[in-house]
């Protein structure tokens, strides 16, 4: 496995322009299989339909925070050695940040796009969706790929994670004056934070506790950082109906594997048996053990906050089951077309 860093610098948001798609649902899963494309389900495409090359240069895994992504890292690292593909990781350090300026993108997509081709890169770092044409071109065929979770349950689970003493101490780091936050805020539970009103559990403005789910899927715009945003909603959707090859979903990891299987054979061959023989250790790195449980009325309140939010996760979950049932829909094509060549073959003998 190799690491790379990035150094910090500060940070200039930089606007993109494009369409913005409005949608909830148009023609996602309206794909075509073609017998010569590596395995691969996507080859032919209607207007707003995912497309994966038969061929990727790279597999750019721009991970969400909290929603199972250390354990994709660890499946990945080890399929990288299954399926014989370069395996690149970006570690967590103090300074990164997840949206970046113009020319921090511009140099990250320049570097990415250096990466060994044949066999084909797959890349992971906590980043907003990168925009390749400001690389300099050289990645012609690039295949996102994501997870995402329930967003309350997501931000619960970073409540108590950043609470954690190691994690603590890490974001401090981050902090220009290099210091923790106080025995008060350690031991403020999430029900008194959000009963009391407390600037980080309120889902609004723009992100400074929580990055938001969306914004991985929106990109580097500075629209993309409001939180529950409407023009976020928009985008964020937009770009996982055309760059996104599978977007994971957390509360239903089989179905999501079963895809990723299906739709990116060449690095995801293997993954349910993969998964299955390391499952007591992959689930346990990195899990939050300290979550109580919240009450209901206190969910609901947060989840009244992050009606987008919520949005775009239902978005991601109805298309994860399209796919799965378009999949299903092919593997049974198939098997019907190699039987009737098969009674063919004994029909001619």
């Amino acid at each position: 496995m190799s690491t790379l860093y990035f150094l910090p610098v500060f940070l200039l948001i930089c606007s993109t322009s494009g369409s913005v798609f409005t949608e909830m649902f148009q023609n996602t899963s309206a794909m075509s299989p073609n017998s010569s494309t590596d395995g691969s389900l996507f080859s032919e495409t209607h207007q707003n339909t995912n497309i994966t090359p038969s061929n990727p240069d790279l597999i750019f895994f721009n991970r969400v925070p909290k929603v199972g992504s250390t354990m994709m890292i660890n499946l990945l690292r080890r399929l990288s050695f299954r399926n014989g593909v370069a395996f690149f990781q970006d570690a967590a350090h103090p300074g990164m940040q997840a949206r970046l300026n113009c020319v921090q993108e511009a140099d990250l997509a320049h570097l990415l796009c250096q990466l060994p081709k044949q066999p084909p890169s797959v890349y992971t770092k906590h980043v907003a969706m990168v925009n390749f044409t400001r690389g300099g071109g050289g990645c012609a065929q690039v295949v996102y790929i994501n997870m995402v979770r329930d967003p309350l349950e997501r931000m619960i689970s970073w409540y108590y994670y950043m609470r954690l003493g190691g994690v603590r101490n890490f974001v401090a780091k981050m902090r220009k004056n290099n210091k923790p936050e106080d025995d008060k805020w350690l031991q403020r539970d999430f029900s008194t934070c959000v009963l009391q009103n407390y600037d980080e559990c309120r889902f609004e403005g723009a992100h400074e506790n929580v990055w938001s789910q969306m914004m991985f899927f929106c990109g580097m715009d500075e629209r993309c950082n409001e939180k529950n945003g409407a023009w976020a909603l928009s985008r964020a959707m937009e770009n996982v109906d055309k760059y996104y090859s599978v977007v994971g979903v957390l509360e239903e990891l089989d179905l999501s594997l079963e895809v990723f299987e299906a739709y990116i054979p060449r690095v995801f061959a293997g993954a349910r048996e993969t998964y299955l023989k390391n499952k007591e250790t992959m689930v346990t790195i990195n899990k939050n053990l300290e979550k109580p449980n919240i009450p209901e009325d206190v969910k609901q309140l947060v989840r009244d906050q992050m009606g987008n939010e919520v949005k775009f996760y239902e978005f991601c979950k109805q298309r994860l089951h399209l796919q799965a049932k378009f999949a299903k829909q092919v593997n049974t094509h198939t098997k019907t077309v190699l039987l009737n060549n098969g009674s063919r073959s004994e029909d001619e003998k």
